[in-house]
């Protein structure tokens, strides 16, 4: 026995009925009608995550722009700070000249005009005598 094949019963019809023309007439079965809901929920779920992506990386540039931001004003503390190094290193250099013309001045940087006392170690009394018991 032969069986019969059974021809796909529509199960959603649609009918567009236009004005001046003879109305047309969709017709999707059971199985085409899953695929469409289906392919729909697939593209909204698409959609869904393309957009979070979206968001994501607009808060990623955001978050960037604020790095960038903080790192000009840390390069331009760095600046400052270097200018005041460069400021205080020619300020020791200034002092160093000087010291050593007073050096000159007052002939302490004569070796054979050496006049500085030498103390011995027992020379050198505590400021604070030990107690013993």
């Amino acid at each position: 026995m032969k069986e019969k094949k059974q021809k796909s019963v529509p199960y959603l019809t649609f009918m567009v009925i236009p004005e001046a023309q003879k109305p047309k007439r969709y017709s999707l079965s059971k199985n085409q009608l899953r695929a469409c809901v289906g392919g729909l929920v697939l593209f909204a779920c698409l959609l869904v995550s393309l957009i979070t992506h979206e968001i994501y990386l607009l808060n990623e540039v955001k978050e960037l722009s604020h790095i960038s931001l903080h790192n000009k004003i840390l390069k331009e503390k760095f600046n400052e700070m270097k200018s005041d190094v460069a400021r205080v290193a020619s300020q020791l250099d200034h002092i160093d000249t000087f010291v050593s013309k007073l050096k000159l001045m007052t002939g302490l940087d004569d070796p054979s005009r050496s006049n500085t006392p030498t103390l011995a170690e027992e020379d050198i009394t505590p400021v604070f005598p030990y107690y013993e018991e």
